[in-house]
């Protein structure tokens, strides 16, 4: 069976919904050959048995689509956020995607394909307010650990005795900053030995003026590849994954405690569906609600007890491994492409 995956990027929810189940799925070498592109051309309607489109929005994909289902192609359309409640915080994203031609568009591609897959039941959960998810799949995001172990050894041969959080989000996490912002600004005063370590777009501009007097204390990275991250990720102790309760974060998945947890970092994370794989003080913290005790207390008990965040975060490690590694959901895959397969 040949699949040809339409990534939507190649940075990062590209690899994590395609390009990395495609690469466990050929190693294995059972007859199914998973392909990763960016653009669909003619030829691909030759030879694909199975063709999925991932997060696609434009017209002339969901055209590709419909010339893969006249040629008995089986189709499949993926997506992993809802797009359908984007936060009216993001003026430009929300205005796109509650637009009536776009939000027509991503209905025809659900309602068209032969399967829809997506990551979390949440996030079903919330579609199926707008399409039938009748035809609906969930598979779990999941993570290759062989991609982080050098990263995690790197973590446990760290000599200094500094404590770094870490927070690791894109720019649709800058509404999460005031959760926590107060309460690292506190913690960097009530710590000298607390370091901060940002990676990606994380709201920096929404608490920088609160942190200038620490700024010799506090990295910054870029937004980078996904390839990159995990030596990144590797100075992390604690990793915090502060989210504002709305629809379109208790969508999201729990990508970040995973990687988090494979670089030796203990998690504390808000108390919503996403970090639902999340078992409390055992492989992480959840903090409920948006209070600063909330977020204040269990960092500061992780910063000064050593062996219970290490421990949390052996146990996570553990836990991820056992139940998260990308070899887990090959199976998942496997049957949705041979269920579309077999009724195109």
């Amino acid at each position: 069976m040949n699949v040809i995956w339409y990534l939507s990027d190649t940075n990062a929810c590209g690899l994590i919904r395609g390009d990395i189940p495609a690469r466990a799925i050929n190693r294995l070498r059972n007859g199914c050959s998973v392909v990763c592109k960016t653009e669909c051309v003619p030829s691909d309607m030759d030879w694909a048995d199975v063709m999925v489109f991932q997060r696609s929005e434009s017209t002339a994909m969901y055209q590709n689509m419909m010339t893969a289902k006249e040629y008995g192609i089986g189709v499949i359309y993926d997506i992993d956020d809802d797009n359908f409640n984007m936060p009216a915080e993001f003026p430009q994203p929300s205005a796109y995607y509650h637009s009536p031609q776009v939000v027509r568009l991503l209905t025809n591609f659900m309602c068209s394909a032969d399967a829809v897959t997506v990551s979390t039941p949440a996030l079903v959960a919330s579609l199926a307010k707008n399409v039938d998810a009748a035809n609906f799949k969930v598979v779990c995001n999941a993570i290759d650990s062989d991609l982080w172990t050098k990263a995690f050894w790197n973590h446990e041969t760290r000599e200094d005795d500094a404590v770094v959080i870490g927070w690791m989000a894109s720019a649709s996490h800058y509404i999460d900053a005031p959760l926590v912002g107060p309460v690292l600004v506190d913690l960097m005063e009530e710590y000298p030995n607390l370091r901060l370590k940002m990676i990606g777009w994380v709201g920096w501009g929404t608490i920088r003026g609160q942190l200038n007097d620490y700024h010799d204390r506090i990295s910054t990275v870029p937004w980078i590849p996904l390839a990159d991250l995990p030596s990144q990720m590797a100075d992390f102790d604690i990793s915090i994954c502060p989210l504002t309760d709305n629809p379109y974060n208790r969508a999201k998945s729990s990508i970040k405690w995973m990687q988090s947890s494979l670089v030796g970092a203990a998690t504390v994370a808000s108390n919503l569906p996403a970090y639902e794989d999340i078992t409390p003080w055992v492989t992480g913290v959840l903090v409920d609600g948006d209070q600063y005790d909330a977020w204040h207390n269990p960092l500061a008990q992780m910063i000064e007890d050593r062996l219970l965040r290490t421990t949390i975060a052996a146990a996570a490690r553990q836990d991820v491994l056992q139940n998260h590694d990308v070899t887990l959901r090959v199976k998942d895959w496997m049957q949705v492409y041979n269920e579309v397969h077999s009724c195109a």
